[in-house]
């Protein structure tokens, strides 16, 4: 209990002298920086210091003005002498306290930063002191007074994120998907809204809504959705690849209007604006599309989230296995989309047989693609239309042209496609003239090989 108590005792004195207003004397005038002031009477010898805050706030008063300086605690710069720094961006000054009994003024000069004074609580110690020995002592620490500072301000930061540091909701969610728990953030961002920090968000996954909450606090939560597309696929559990959403009514920015992919059980990619994938059709590559800073640094402002917080940092610790896994993921995207899209899309019937016509309009098309650098390879083709569409002045009701819709078969890199194609035959009055391609539809659907090749001869 005596421990206790003289342990007590001791913190309340350091606390009582931390807080006090200290008072330094200097053996030489100090510079305050009064406007207009004239050196001899823009000095002070006498320093009121306050570190109430865990800042530095020091009053220096010459004939000609008063300042109060308030300077940023930059931590501890020696040990040994229990010496604390403390700068002052605006006004460039700063203060070393050694022990609440010595002080060293310093400020920038220039790009360097020196030494202008040294005093002490004790007037007689304050006159044995030298400028010249602090220098020597406190070279290397006003050299690295920059870096100081940036520390110092990530250290005000940190402390203001934990301060406002969002309280992740601790409801228990599943699906049977196996998607909803904790999912931890590969950065922490930042709710304008709420004014709160998340580093981690409860996934709820609501598979009969076709949608996910992520919440990140208490009545706060952001939404993610299934594009429509996929919803009966996901609604008759034959969906195998399923990633989500994000609308502009987020207010988790980095949640807004990006794609969530998994790129891992339980690993989430959340796509950015800097750095994106393009995807071949047929999925055989992915081109990953980037911006750089001004340093000619790839912009990587993906973010990643997942139920592992050590595999989220070791993903965002590995950019190249991250782009391997996520060009992995984009494969597997596209196909799942190919095949939803073909089951949405089955290939139009066969309107007539026309062998003669159905290969002019195939010699056509190839010559199109040949000119256009298509990257398919195409099959053949059949005529979907049963019948010549007239098509006449829409004024004069007088007889322009005919034309007829083909679906033409196309392959790339194993996978089978098609596409509707129109041709076009002019009318001079008396006849209609020679086959020419009109124009494509520029809606390539995906297909099973099987059915997409059964019609070739």
């Amino acid at each position: 209990m005596k421990n206790i108590l003289v342990s007590s005792v001791l913190f309340l004195l350091s606390v009582g002298v931390n807080a006090q207003a200290l008072e330094f004397n200097f053996a030489s005038a100090v510079p305050v920086g009064c406007s207009n002031a004239k050196p001899i009477t823009d000095g002070v010898k006498k320093i009121t210091v306050d570190l109430a805050t865990g800042n530095a706030v020091f009053s220096m008063q010459s004939l000609n003005c008063k300042k109060d300086i308030k300077a940023e605690n930059l931590g501890v710069v020696n040990e040994s002498s229990k010496a604390t720094a403390y700068f002052d961006e605006k006004s460039e000054k700063g203060i070393i306290i050694e022990a609440n009994e010595k002080a060293v003024v310093f400020e920038k000069n220039q790009n360097a930063y020196v030494v202008t004074g040294v005093g002490h609580v004790d007037k007689k110690i304050a006159k044995t002191l030298s400028i010249e020995t602090e220098k020597t002592t406190y070279n290397s620490v006003l050299a690295d007074i920059p870096n100081l500072i940036t520390k110092a301000k990530i250290r005000k930061k940190e402390a203001e994120m934990a301060a406002k540091m969002a309280k992740l909701p601790e409801t228990e969610y599943k699906d049977e998907y196996d998607i909803s728990g904790i999912y931890y953030l590969s950065r922490t961002i930042h709710d304008p809204k709420s004014d709160k920090y998340v580093n981690a968000i409860n996934f709820q996954f609501i598979v009969a809504e076709n949608k996910a909450l992520l919440h990140y606090h208490e009545g706060l939560k952001n939404e993610v959705f299934i594009e429509g597309i996929y919803r009966k696929a996901l609604q008759a559990k034959s969906l195998s690849y399923i990633y989500f959403m994000g609308d502009n009514m987020n207010s988790l920015e980095p949640f807004a209007n990006e794609i969530f992919m998994p790129i891992e059980k339980d690993v989430y990619y959340v796509s950015g604006d800097q750095f994106g994938t393009d995807t071949r059709l047929d999925c055989s590559s992915v081109k990953l599309t980037t911006n750089k800073d001004a340093s000619g640094n790839i912009i990587r402002d993906y973010l990643i989230i997942g139920k592992d917080k050590k595999r989220v940092e070791e993903l965002n610790n590995n950019p190249e296995l991250l782009e391997k896994l996520l060009i992995k993921s984009c494969i597997e995207m596209c196909e799942a989309y190919n095949v939803v899209r073909a089951g949405r899309n089955p290939m139009p019937g066969e309107g007539r047989v026309d062998e003669k016509l159905a290969s002019e309009a195939f010699e056509l098309t190839k010559k199109h693609a040949a000119s256009k650098n298509w990257p398919q390879k195409l099959e053949y083709c059949y005529i979907k239309s049963p019948e010549w569409v007239i098509i006449r002045n829409k004024v004069t009701g007088v007889i322009l042209s005919r034309s007829t819709r083909v679906v033409v078969i196309m392959t790339s890199n194993g996978k089978c496609m098609w596409e509707e194609m129109e041709i076009r035959q002019d009318y001079d009055g008396a006849q209609f003239g020679k086959t020419y391609f009109y124009g494509n539809s520029g809606n390539i659907v995906p297909a099973e090989c099987t059915d997409a090749m059964k019609k070739k001869k």
